[in-house]
């Protein structure tokens, strides 16, 4: 492939690599500084080269060298998660956001061509461009270059120390296990929710994309960015200010809200998605807040009074908060809605 790339004269609009993982012997020859100057002077004005890059079996300090090395040589810099480890380098010289009309045609050529929608559909649950790149972009060259200065370190990997191929395998049987969960939570730490507000607004997303936000932000809560992800959530709202799920997300993570105002967002929850509303009970009973958590299941028994669950963990709210006496009403009202629940049989 490199002897390829070398030995042809372009240009070409798109280099795209997928070499087998860097440790093998041979292929770190795909990852070094003067491969990437060799494909920058093939590509087209305008041309882009995308690399996959593993977060499996792989250090952040690798992860990072590579990164290094390509913003070496290429100005401009996208990652794109693909699945849970794997990810997408794009680098290019000029703007590598696209333009609203050109997420059209992508749109058109894709609903039109069936083996590519159903694809789509089948490996990432959606044909939606825009909600697709919505909760997949995470870095623009501002947020690779903060990512790249939190794992440290100013290595290249070039054709004489061929750093990657001698240093990856030592990660394959390191004590830590498998570390690529640190490289996506710093990943994650390096967000900036001013790259989701530029497409969006760029793209002309609308409601229709909410899907691709609250996959996006989902990531950020599970890799503990809470500051970015209540950004996300906020930006969603903007477009369905009624979502269950946005609304339990802001009142978990969102600062303080006053009781009469958490009541009304806990009312509305609760008319759209009851099972939100079991979930915002149940997150602030992890968190302690025992008072709020008592405030959404008192609601939950007021909306849906035929519920044993809700009847349940209302008891278990005031249980916590030692109202003992109305914790015991709760659970017989809950025992006398179903007396065969396995959760009231003796132990």
């Amino acid at each position: 492939g490199r002897s390829f790339v070398q030995g042809s004269a372009g240009p070409w609009d798109l280099i795209l690599s997928e070499p087998s993982n860097p440790w093998i012997a041979g292929v770190a020859n795909l990852f070094t500084e003067e491969f990437y100057r060799s494909a920058q002077s093939k590509l087209s004005r305008d041309g882009i080269l995308v690399q996959w890059l593993q977060a499996y079996s792989f250090s952040e300090r690798e992860y990072a060298l590579v990164i290094r090395t390509l913003t070496r040589v290429f100005g401009r810099c996208l990652l794109v998660r693909i699945s849970d480890y794997d990810t997408l380098l794009v680098v290019g010289n000029g703007d590598l956001l696209p333009r609203a009309a050109a997420l059209d045609e992508l749109q058109r050529r894709v609903d039109t061509l069936q083996p590519a929608h159903d694809d789509l559909e089948r490996y990432f649950g959606t044909s939606d461009i825009r909600t697709l790149l919505l909760g997949r972009v995470l870095l623009d060259e501002r947020g690779v270059q903060q990512f790249v200065a939190s794992v440290g370190g100013d290595e290249l990997n070039t054709d004489l120390n061929l750093r990657l191929e001698f240093d990856a395998p030592r990660r394959l049987f390191h004590e830590r296990g498998d570390p690529g969960a640190e490289t996506m939570r710093l990943m994650c730490a390096a967000y900036d929710v001013a790259l989701l507000q530029r497409m969006c607004t760029q793209w002309r997303v609308d409601a229709r994309q909410l899907a691709g936000l609250k996959q996006l932000k989902t990531l950020l809560f599970q890799n503990l960015n809470n500051a970015q992800a209540t950004n996300v959530v906020d930006l969603a709202l903007a477009y369905d200010s009624e979502d269950a799920e946005l609304l339990t997300d802001q009142l978990l993570f969102a600062p303080e809200v006053a009781p009469d105002e958490f009541l009304e967002i806990t009312r509305r929850i609760t008319a759209r998605a009851p099972l939100e509303a079991l979930r915002l009970g149940l997150s602030l009973t992890r968190l302690n807040q025992d008072v709020a958590a008592r405030m959404v299941f008192e609601h939950l028994t007021v909306a849906h009074p035929n519920s044993v669950t809700a009847w349940t963990q209302y008891s278990i709210a005031l249980k916590l908060l030692r109202q003992d006496s109305e914790a015991v009403i709760a659970l017989d009202k809950a025992r006398s809605l179903d007396p065969l629940d396995d959760a009231f049989r003796p132990r």
